[in-house]
């Protein structure tokens, strides 16, 4: 890891100093740091736009996670890596709000139960012009949904493994 790199409780602070409407634009990659850092970086609040500029989230084979309970949130330009939840039920992201999109973001080698990738549980959402490659989970190597009225499009899924069933989306 070189240049201007964070932790995730950098991201956890930097994300939830703002407020409902804001557009937070990041401006260098964040690693997991087991010595200092939390598992899972929250975002709870409605309405917020977080773009990550081509920077990388990296959970460092580690159980990390966003966690995104927040109604309305948008996240782009991202590139997830190298979370490892084979304990439970949890993913990369684990979206519970209503009305998220993601888009243009690349997710490479997660592994979890459930959804691999994405874990999305919330409703109406949009998942667009993303890429997928590597990941792996029971069900749905890259995205597991259990919400309703939520779109895919315009993305890609290469070699992602869903061992108990369902290779890219449950």
């Amino acid at each position: 890891m070189t240049g201007d790199v964070g932790t995730f409780n950098e991201l956890s602070r930097e994300i939830n100093k703002h407020h409902s409407g804001d557009v937070i634009n990041l401006t260098k990659n964040y690693y997991f740091n087991e010595k200092c850092d939390k598992n899972s970086v929250m975002i709870n609040i409605d309405n917020i736009t977080v773009n990550g500029n081509a920077y990388v989230i990296d959970g460092m084979k580690k159980p990390v996670m966003i966690d995104v309970s927040g109604d309305n949130v948008k996240i782009s330009n991202f590139t997830f890596v190298n979370a490892l939840n084979n304990q439970n039920s949890k993913s990369m992201i684990t979206w519970r709000g209503d009305n998220g999109v993601l888009s243009s973001c690349n997710l490479v080698r997660n592994i979890a139960v459930n959804g691999g990738a994405i874990n999305w549980m919330g409703n109406n959402a949009l998942i667009s012009q993303c890429i997928f490659i590597g990941n792996t989970a029971d069900f749905g190597g890259a995205i597991y949904v259990s919400g309703s009225n939520n779109k895919i499009i315009r993305s890609i899924f290469e070699n992602c493994y869903g061992k108990l069933g369902y290779e890219a989306v449950y």
